[in-house]
């Protein structure tokens, strides 16, 4: 007996008699029989319904088994994309989700031929030795499939079993409606069963959604409305199959050629009927198709996001996407020729096993892909999510092609504020402190606030890695957010102070530069003048921009900004409430009333004299007397000692050391030593008296020492705006008076305008023992005086006064347990009686003078900190511009090169240059700059020489920053006796090293030139723009030569100025750094750096020799110190490079303007009952303290 089988027709369109291959799934399109076979009608109707998430029951309905299933898997069958095998082949598994299944099957006709009548009717010549043909259709049945699905998304589990049920009945009724001849008829039984009629239904089916599917329907399905709609359309099924001319195969009978031709023997075709090899693969390839449109989605997303997100990361999923692909569609060819091997036999089931585990193991598995997935999508998402809450509050978004530069560019006029904040987007928000502090506490306080000209803007620095144009730290991961005006950073780090009351200047046009904060200034203490603000206690107040405390003087605020008068600024307290819905606001006329009541400008007296005088004694005894009515009351309390006292006293039992107080560093306490060492200001704000102790003149260091604490006065005293007396200490009886005249008279007196000889006070100290006067000093000090010959300078009884501090001394001695008779005390009462009535009178006469304005007058030690400041950032901007030029000249050669055509030149319109990047230091840094020390590292494409070994990190001398040689490198602490470093490898000399407070590096940047695009877009032809691109670059290259000539000039002039002006020995500080960075040079591969800089340096010494020669035979006018000012600004104003000039100078010189200024305030014990009134005799009890002040953030303290 012939065995048939029957297949389903999976979209397939056969007849009677084709022939087929079962190993290969293939109709092949030849027939046995050459005319048609009649049909046999048969119509009936088969249904049934499953209630479950999977598509297992409605599979094993429809006919197709586990081998059927595999050849369609594989592709084997192709199976049409609108058919209900496709639907359910590709129907996602949703955990949430209850679906139930009917599979209605109406067969309409049956065509079929016996075995008797195939011999009868085939075509015997036709060949079958092709061994191609395994079976021949010898059955059709025709009829259609429909699926209809109800689903219901679960949002509580909970609830599962209930809507179970409720599907159950729903498929219940559906199914017991449909009769074998395939029409629809309802029964609902007793119709007052409330739960058997159709409003029970169509209430039953609220919550599930109906789908049909099937090829009778327009587009292959129909979403029914409700139950009543689902009835009338599976009504309508049986007219909507007489439309259609002829239903589909839906199922074939077939038979093996064998059957048919005898001689024909064909092996037998192996099935595979692995059930759980089958399940992997059907539910690996359902994971795959699910899976991969969300990789598509995904990388959908990246590509139109990938501006801001990483390189590395955008390739590594656009990568795996395509590893994805690749694997999948080779997964499935081996697949697909194993399961027709395995079919004729060649190979055995363990094979597909094999194949199948590999793939699910591999790194391009569904598991995998969705690990891969779940891993990216955190970060993308994560971030996009977060970056489009920033866009909605108006944030700019920085992307890669985007430049920081230009974003504070395009907002750098009318006084707007710029603010980005950096972060690293993997780590920064891991630190929920640091992260609250600087997005939520400052950025979005800030965003919050909405006031007018304030831009924002973020950037994930790690996108930025590759970017040239941005150094990235690597070790840094904490956000921080860079703060502009006017396209100028104002704070790298700023961070908003809740508990802070910020003061903004409204116009900051109206705000004078840095340098000209007086040092009487002190701190504003003002009320909120917010309307709603009923707090009436003075608050102290801080600059918005600067974060520096705010200090007042003369209707004047100062900040690190600068100063700018107090009625041109915005106050906000931190009381938000009492701000709410106001903001900022200005200062109230009734609130100006308030300023007048601040402290006035104390009055200030500098102390100028020989080492030993007794300068410190004398600033102790006057804080003592200022504490103490008499003598008698200091002795019964402890002795207030502002600088510690040693000295030597000889009692009953020999010799003894007195010493009391604490040695710091600025004063050591070594006999025969001067004690100062670098100048000192002691506060008294409640006496409005400023005193100012220096170094002594005459050191016993030596006259070079002498010269380092000259300079070192005239640096400190230049930042005083006035000063109210120069008090010239001096002992009586001493006939010594060279070192005076020369260092103090000389040195000092003119640096200074004539107007201050008004204020030149002479003080004798030690003076009991000539009676309370000059002495023989006397006649010394006239001669001297008359000498000098300057107007105005007097010496009489009026500017002249005795002390004498031997009281203060007792006491030191009384608190050593040194013993006194009640004599001596008495002798020594009267001392401090005296002493107490010349230091009044000395207030009062410093009282009633004008005061002497440091700030008219420009010194030679001004002059030399400007010189000074422009040695490094000359030799840095001479090299770059030489690089530029070397840029725009391969830039003018490829333009010349190029065809005359405009699409040639299109490609051109972008040029390579280098630019100076500056990276301030946290902390003043002794480094050497031997070619020993130092190290070549490649920086975004250029190779830059840095200052590797660090000899001494944080190093604190005072002087001269960011020049090469200095002397106070002497006083570093890297340096032994003999001046070797002791950190560095070889031991190098200290004039090898530089005190930095930052370091430059040249890096590459694109530039694309608008002028030249422009002109391509006009239409210009090609050989115009050529010629006129050429000539620009030309004018480029001449401009740029001609600047760097002129900067050679002018810092060669301002060098022999200094050489010929300068009282110790001098360094020219352009030429040594220039040999230091030649002798660097030679450290690169690439040599056109040193050649460029030694062109320069003999540029520079052929200029220094013309002013020599000219200015010996006058051809040349001489510089004054008025002309160097001058001469800097021209550098700062030239047209290609001031700008970057200006920056790196005035960078420069507020670093050497830095004075140390860290004053002791000597203020009031708060504890204390007595009014304060020293000149009036009413003393009054105080404390001191040493503050840091260097910038304006002073806070009184008491200890």
């Amino acid at each position: 007996m012939v065995q048939s089988t029957n297949i389903l027709s999976l979209g397939r369109i056969g007849s009677l008699g084709e022939q087929i291959n079962l190993r290969n799934e293939k109709f092949l399109k030849r027939n046995i029989f050459e005319g048609k076979i009649a049909d046999k009608i048969q119509i009936e109707s088969k249904h049934n319904y499953h209630i479950t998430t999977s598509t297992k029951n409605i599979s094993k309905d429809i006919g197709i088994d586990n081998n059927l299933k595999l050849s369609t898997l594989v592709g084997l069958i192709e199976i049409d994309d609108s058919s209900i095998y496709s639907k359910l082949l590709t129907k996602p598994f949703n955990k949430k989700v209850i679906s139930g299944s009917l599979v209605y099957k109406i067969t309409t006709s049956t065509e079929s031929i016996g075995l008797n009548s195939i011999k009868n009717h085939w075509v015997d010549s036709i060949n079958f030795q092709d061994q191609e043909t395994t079976h021949v259709i010898t059955g059709i049945e025709y009829g259609e499939y429909v699926l209809i699905t109800l689903e219901k998304t679960l949002n509580d589990e909970a609830n599962k079993k209930k809507s179970l049920k409720e599907l159950k009945k729903i498929l219940e009724k559906i199914s017991g409606s449909i009769k074998d001849n395939g029409s629809i008829e309802l029964d609902y039984g007793d119709d007052d069963d409330d739960n058997n009629n159709i409003e029970y239904y169509e209430n039953l089916t609220k919550e599930f959604k109906f789908k049909m599917i099937g090829k009778i329907f327009p587009n292959g399905q129909v979403d029914p409305t409700s139950f009543t709609n689902a009835i009338k359309i599976m009504k309508d099924i049986p007219k909507l199959i007489l439309i259609r001319d002829k239903s589909d195969p839906i199922q074939y009978e077939v038979i093996p050629i064998s059957s048919i031709h005898k001689q024909l023997s064909i092996e037998t075709i192996g099935k595979i009927d692995e059930k759980e090899l089958i399940e992997d693969i059907e539910t690996e390839f359902k994971s795959l198709f699910e899976l991969k449109s969300q990789f598509n989605d995904f990388t959908d997303l990246v590509e139109k996001n990938k501006q801001f997100l990483k390189d590395n990361q955008v390739q590594s999923i656009l990568s795996f996407k395509d590893e994805v692909y690749s694997n999948e569609t080779f997964f499935k060819a081996n697949l697909k020729n194993l399961v027709i091997q395995v079919k004729s036999g060649e190979s055995k089931v363990k094979a597909i096993e094999k194949l199948v585990s590999d793939y699910l193991n591999s790194n391009h598995s569904s598991k995998s892909i969705k690990k891969f997935l779940g891993s990216h999508k955190i970060y993308v998402n994560d971030k996009l999510l977060f970056l489009e809450e920033l866009k909605e509050k108006g944030i700019e978004i920085i992307s890669k092609s985007m430049s920081m530069q230009d974003f504070v560019l395009k907002n750098s006029t009318n006084n707007c504020k710029v603010y980005i904040l950096n972060y690293y987007h993997s780590t920064s928000r891991s630190n929920e402190e640091i992260w609250n502090q600087i997005y939520l506490l400052t950025f979005i306080h800030l965003v919050n606030e909405k006031r007018i000209n304030t831009k924002f803007a973020i950037v994930d620095i790690e996108i930025l890695v590759d970017n040239d144009s941005f150094s990235f730290d690597p070790n840094q991961t904490n956000p921080y957010i860079e703060f502009f005006l006017n396209g100028f950073k104002k704070q790298s780090n700023f961070i908003f102070d809740s508990c802070a009351n910020y003061i903004e200047c409204i116009d900051w046009k109206l705000c004078r530069p840095l340098g000209e904060k007086p040092k009487d200034t002190r701190e504003l203490k003002l009320k909120c003048p917010g309307e709603k603000c009923f707090d009436s206690i003075p608050k102290a107040w801080k600059c918005l921009v600067c974060d520096f405390f705010i200090l007042y003087s003369n209707k004047r605020l100062y900040c690190g900004c600068g100063s700018y008068s107090v009625e041109e600024c915005h106050y906000k307290c931190s009381n938000n409430e009492n701000h709410e819905n106001v903001g900022y606001c200005l200062l109230p006329k009734q609130d100006k009333e308030q300023l007048k009541y601040l402290p006035t400008r104390p009055l200030v007296f500098l102390l100028l004299g020989e080492s030993g005088v007794g300068k410190s004694t004398f600033i102790n005894s006057f804080a003592n007397y200022a504490l103490y009515d008499s003598l008698d009351e200091a002795i019964k309390h402890k002795l207030k000692i502002l600088i510690p006292v040693k000295f030597s006293m000889v009692v009953d039992e020999g010799e003894k050391l007195i010493s009391i107080g604490c040695e710091t560093k600025n004063e050591y306490l070594r006999i025969g030593q001067s004690s100062t060492q670098t100048c000192q200001t002691y506060e008294f704000p409640e006496l409005g008296i400023t005193i100012i102790d220096t170094p002594g003149i005459g050191d016993s260091r030596g006259i070079h020492q002498d010269s380092v604490n000259l300079q070192h006065i005239l640096k400190y005293i230049s930042s005083f705006d006035k000063i109210d007396g120069i008090c010239i200490l001096l002992k009586p009886n001493e006939s010594k008076s060279t070192v005076l005249y020369q260092y103090c008279f000389k040195g000092i007196l003119s640096q200074l305008d004539k107007s201050a000889a008004n204020n030149i006070a002479f003080c004798y100290t030690n003076s009991r023992g000539t009676f309370y006067k000059p002495g023989d000093s006397h006649l010394k000090i006239q001669q001297m005086v008359k000498s000098l010959n300057v107007p105005n300078l007097k010496y009489n009884g009026t500017n002249t006064f005795c002390f004498d501090s031997e009281s203060f001394r007792l006491l030191a001695a009384l608190q050593s347990n040194v013993k006194f008779s009640q004599n001596q005390i008495n002798d020594y009462s009267s001392s401090w009686k005296v002493s107490v009535e010349s230091t009044e009178k000395l207030i009062s006469y410093l009282n009633l003078l004008p005061p002497h304005d440091i700030r008219n007058t420009v010194s030679l030690n001004e002059c030399r900190i400007l010189i000074n400041a422009l040695s490094k950032p000359v030799v840095e901007i001479t090299r770059l511009i030489d690089t530029k030029l070397m840029s725009i000249e391969n830039k003018k050669q490829e333009i010349i090169a190029q065809s005359n055509d405009i699409e040639s030149l299109k490609k051109n319109l972008t040029m390579k240059y280098f630019d100076l990047e500056r990276k301030d230091l946290p902390y003043p840094t002794t480094v050497c700059t031997n070619s020993t020390c130092v190290t070549p590292i490649t920086i975004k494409g250029v190779v830059n020489i840095t200052y590797t070994t660090q000899c001494h990190v944080k190093c604190l001398i005072k002087g001269t920053t960011n020049t090469i040689n200095c002397l106070d490198l002497k006083d570093c602490y890297a340096m032994n006796n003999t001046l070797y470093c002791k950190e560095c490898k070889f031991n190098c000399h200290y004039s090898k090293h530089m005190h930095i407070t930052y370091e430059t590096f040249l890096i590459k940047k694109e530039m694309e030139n608008e002028d030249v695009k422009k002109q391509i877009e006009e239409g210009i032809d090609a050989t115009s723009l050529k010629r006129q691109w050429v000539e620009s670059l030309e004018k480029e290259i001449k401009e740029n030569t001609d600047e760097k000539n002129e900067i050679l000039k002018i810092s060669s002039q301002l060098s022999y100025f200094l050489k010929e002006n300068c009282i110790t020995t001098y360094h020219d500080t352009v030429i040594e750094y220039l040999k230091i960075c030649i002798e660097n040079e030679e450290l690169k591969s690439d040599k056109s750096g040193k050649k460029s800089m030694e062109d320069n340096l003999k540029f520079f010494q052929d200029q220094h020799d013309y002013f020599q020669k000219n200015l010996s035979n006058q051809q040349i006018q001489k510089i004054t110190t008025k002309d160097v000012p001058i001469l800097i600004e021209k550098l700062k104003n030239l047209k290609e490079n001031g700008k970057t000039l200006r920056e790196c100078i005035e960078a420069n010189v507020n670093e050497q303007l830095k004075t140390g200024f860290n004053p002791i305030v000597v203020t009031k014990n708060t504890n204390h009952s007595k009014e304060w009134g020293f000149i009036s005799q009413a003393k009054k009890l105080f404390t001191f303290n040493p503050l840091n002040t260097s910038t304006p953030s002073k806070k009184y303290q008491y200890y």
